[in-house]
């Protein structure tokens, strides 16, 4: 009988058949080689175990989700992992780990660094025409082409040429800076 060597290359078959031999050692008396076919290889294993799952190893690896399953009745054959946690940003997750309130966005926070729930605001860019204090109500003085921005004042109720009042500054600005102007919210 000629050695196997694990040097040989063979050829290998696309779609093995259950009655393709394998060569094997049958360890049961004294260590001889043997052929089997695949089928009766594959017949050791179906049908003839039985168990249950009890674990099924998962990992949320970075992405800051948690996996779990129901403990007290274990997937045996089919069931359902839970996702929880928050998916972070990196993975296409939003940071958050609960929803706003109805008719509230979805807005970068102050740092840029993350998200938040925030109620809906309508915000310009505007430039002021003179010193301007943060909730100053702002009127449109004109409109500077260049940088196509309002350029506005602090309106005045009692004055027709400071009228209407389209909004409130956002932050103290000096002559000529540019700032926000919130329109709602």
């Amino acid at each position: 009988m000629a050695k196997i060597s694990n040097t040989t290359t063979y050829p290998t078959k696309a779609s093995p058949a259950g009655g393709d031999l394998v060569i094997g050692t049958d360890v049961s008396g004294d260590n001889a080689t043997k052929t089997f076919t695949l089928q009766s290889i594959a017949n050791l294993y179906s049908g003839s175990g039985s168990g249950t799952v009890t674990s099924v190893g998962l990992d949320g690896g970075t992405t800051g989700l948690t996996i779990a399953s129901d403990t007290t009745n274990p997937i045996t054959t089919g069931g359902t992992f839970t996702l929880g946690g928050t998916l972070v940003v990196d993975n296409g997750g939003t940071g958050l780990s609960a929803l706003g309130t109805r008719s509230q966005v979805m807005s970068v926070n102050a740092g840029a660094t993350g998200l938040e729930f925030t109620d809906p605001k309508v915000i310009e860019t505007i430039e002021a025409n003179e010193n301007l204090v943060k909730g100053d109500p702002l009127y449109i003085v004109s409109w500077n082409n260049g940088t196509s921005t309002a350029v506005v004042g602090k309106a005045d109720a009692s004055d027709s040429n400071k009228m209407p009042c389209v909004g409130l500054a956002q932050e103290s600005r000096t002559t000529g800076a540019t700032g926000e102007l919130m329109v709602v919210g």
